[in-house]
């Protein structure tokens, strides 16, 4: 059993936003994300949600999106971290997948996958994450997330 799997325990679910800053790519945001839901599956822990870049999973929009063009190393970490956790059975998880952060109040209104991105307050993306444990509709699902207008919970409990 690995140091990761003993602090771990039995929890009910995982929650993976840890984040580099660019500065180890590889060993954060992606070794770290395989590296915890591995333990997590190990564990018997089935509960995975991860957060993610916009679009990581479609790489054809990082050169075509301008924020994205300039971070295209962390969408590579971030498409390979979700990659895993999509390709690998044992896990119901959720991606969420967040335009950019900003360091401002939290407005409770948000906008999933209309197909574009846009700004997040960090408070709403951290609350994306934890709600979307309460919504089984959302196991199994990529949730592209930004401002907008219905409330968290509306707007996780309208996924299909």
């Amino acid at each position: 059993v690995t140091e990761l799997q003993k602090a771990l325990g039995k929890a009910d679910a995982v929650i993976f936003a840890a984040g580099s800053r660019g500065k180890d790519l590889l060993q954060v945001d992606l070794n770290g994300s395989v590296k915890l839901a591995e333990a997590s599956r190990q564990n018997g822990i089935k509960r995975f949600v991860q957060l993610s870049s916009a679009f990581a999973l479609d790489q054809d929009k990082w050169a075509q999106t301008p924020i994205l063009k300039d971070i295209t190393d962390y969408n590579i970490a971030k498409f390979y971290a979700d990659r895993w956790l999509i390709d690998h059975p044992g896990l119901d998880w959720t991606i969420v997948q967040a335009g950019v952060l900003d360091e401002r109040p939290a407005t409770g209104m948000v906008a999933i996958n209309d197909g574009s991105y846009g700004h997040n307050a960090i408070s709403d993306v951290a609350a994306v994450l934890v709600r979307s444990l309460g919504h089984s509709n959302t196991i199994g699902k990529v949730i592209m997330m930004h401002d907008g207008s219905q409330s968290i919970d509306a707007a996780l409990s309208s996924l299909k």
